[in-house]
């Protein structure tokens, strides 16, 4: 839940959640009565053993600690196709069928638990060492002006 409402802050949009009215953040810390998005029962029911008060006074200060902690990616999530239980894991690479070919399931010893990855090795393959990596000398600057010219 953090990490997808720190989302515009890590695209540099807002500097906190508050500020971006399409969030998460504004349900849980100020839930409306009417027209909830987010399934409150089934949150707490995940969050186990907190009720509707603590999770509308601590998510502010759960956002606020992890703003704080200056980390604004977290690399289960954004290097990984899926990421939970390990059974959740397996039951997503089996649905991915042919398309889990070159992906693996790694303990990541976190609170996430599994994640499913894509090996770098199935595009080193196809590169060598001088082309595997791009770099800034690899571009060619072209001069429009002399091009142009009718000399």
């Amino acid at each position: 839940m953090l990490y997808i409402d720190l989302n515009m802050v890590r695209a540099g949009i807002v500097e906190h959640p508050r500020q971006w009215h399409f969030t998460g953040y504004h349900e849980i810390t100020s839930p409306p009565e009417r027209y909830r998005r987010i399934n409150r029962g089934k949150l707490l029911e995940l969050l186990e053993g907190t009720d509707e008060a603590t999770l509308t006074r601590d998510y502010a200060t759960w956002v606020d600690d992890a703003l704080g902690c200056g980390e604004r990616r977290e690399p289960d999530w954004t290097n990984s196709i899926a990421v939970g239980t390990r059974a959740f894991v397996e039951r997503f690479q089996a649905k991915l069928g042919f398309k889990a070919v070159g992906r693996k399931i790694v303990e990541n010893g976190k609170s996430s638990g599994s994640v499913l990855r894509e090996t770098t090795d199935s595009y080193n393959a196809h590169f060598n060492d001088e082309i595997g990596v791009l770099r800034q000398n690899n571009s060619l600057r072209w001069n429009v002006s002399s091009e142009n010219s009718n000399d």
